[in-house]
């Protein structure tokens, strides 16, 4: 069957052929529907639908078979010339637009595109994807791209707004070696050189939930670590410390508590918080006794229960608080190396040594009855 002159034709096997153009006008819901639903036009609101006569938006394409991982509305955008794609070949792209101008002249205001970052080949299929916006007269910049890296890089700032901001960054391999598990924030120069570092790790070796802060800079020879805080809240500086304001320490420390300035020694003897020490030829802390030349100059104090010939932290200047090894002090009163132990613990005594052959070396004063700022003195006096 022909119908004028042939334009449109309906064969036996009910084929129908158009020689010209085709236009379907209709006002109703479902204008147009083919096989029951797999498209339809609702010409009353100007909506297509793909799997479904009632689209709910301008286009809308609906799955309905059961819901799973692998079900849904689906899209494609392909591209396919008959050769393999190559490198930065574009596969698809949605693009945002809208009238800048009463003739309807139409400008990207955003777009989304897909391209390839490899030569496609049968092993290799890498592409990245990419974020547009649009600003000033149609200048349009790339602000986040996603790469076959699961690398995301951002052209400008990135902001955090919530009444919770947090941004977590999780190392997802299971290991608990020093320095393993770790995550980076890395920043660079317009070179892709990095400047600086901030890292988090594993600290130590054992299975635990113990950390360590690392801050790295550059100093033309690569990343090096300039501040590394461990998971005992020490933080350990490899350059120097320069600052322009007061640098402020605890001066009512817990129970068992230091602060100040300290450095790591060798204990000649077991040690415990508190107890006055000198430092012998052997290059180890003994106890301090006012009693005899060679052991009367105090210099440190023991910071942590120490034992024999192991190292641990002494106290040159600062605050202690040792509740059970210190005595009832009276507060503001000059401390004093020892003449002897106290309770067996060689602490400071608040009686100045005065018997005749002692030495008598100010250490500090008492903040409160269990708390010492310990600053031994230089000076030494002799009893005669």
């Amino acid at each position: 069957m022909s119908v004028y002159d042939n334009n449109i034709k309906v064969d036996a096997a009910g084929n129908v052929t158009i020689a010209g153009d085709l236009t379907v006008e209709g006002a109703t819901t479902t204008a147009v529907t083919i096989d029951g639903g797999t498209l339809s036009i609702d010409g009353a609101n100007n909506r297509v639908g793909v799997g479904t006569t009632s689209p709910g938006v301008q286009l809308e394409v609906q799955d309905t078979t059961t819901s799973s991982a692998n079900t849904g509305g689906a899209l494609r955008l392909s591209a396919d010339d008959g050769s393999p794609m190559g490198d930065s070949h574009r596969l698809g792209v949605i693009e945002f637009t809208g009238a800048e101008d009463s003739s309807n002249t139409q400008v990207v205001g955003a777009r989304i595109e897909a391209l390839t970052d490899a030569s496609w080949t049968n092993v290799e299929n890498g592409a990245a994807l990419y974020f547009y916006t649009t600003d000033g007269n149609a200048s349009q910049t790339n602000v986040l791209k996603l790469d076959s890296n699961k690398k995301a890089s951002f052209a400008g700032a990135v902001q955090l707004s919530s009444t919770t901001t947090a941004l977590t960054m999780q190392n997802t391999t299971s290991e608990n070696s020093d320095g393993g598990c770790e995550s980076k924030i890395i920043f660079e120069d317009h070179g892709d050189n990095a400047l600086g570092q901030i890292e988090v790790s594993h600290s130590g070796s054992s299975d635990d939930e113990k950390g360590k802060l690392i801050l790295s800079t550059n100093n033309d020879s690569g990343l090096q670590a300039a501040l590394t805080i461990d998971d005992t809240q020490a933080a350990v500086f490899a350059g120097s410390v320069i600052t322009a304001k007061d640098i402020q320490i605890e001066s009512a420390p817990a129970d068992t508590v230091y602060s100040g300035i300290t450095a790591n020694f060798v204990a000649g003897e077991a040690l415990e918080d508190g107890e006055c020490v000198y430092l012998k030829s052997d290059g180890k802390m003994w106890k301090a006794v006012a009693t005899a030349v060679a052991t009367a100059r105090c210099v440190a104090m023991c910071c942590v229960d120490t034992a024999a010939d192991a190292s641990g932290p002494f106290l040159l200047q600062g605050f202690l608080r040792a509740d059970t090894n210190f005595p009832t002090w009276t507060v503001g009163g000059a401390l004093y190396t020892p003449e002897a132990e106290t309770s067996a613990k060689n602490v400071p005594e608040q009686t100045a040594p005065a018997d005749s052959g002692d030495f008598v070396q100010v250490i500090g004063f008492a903040m409160d009855a269990n708390t010492v700022y310990f600053d031994p003195g230089s000076t030494i006096v002799e009893i005669a």
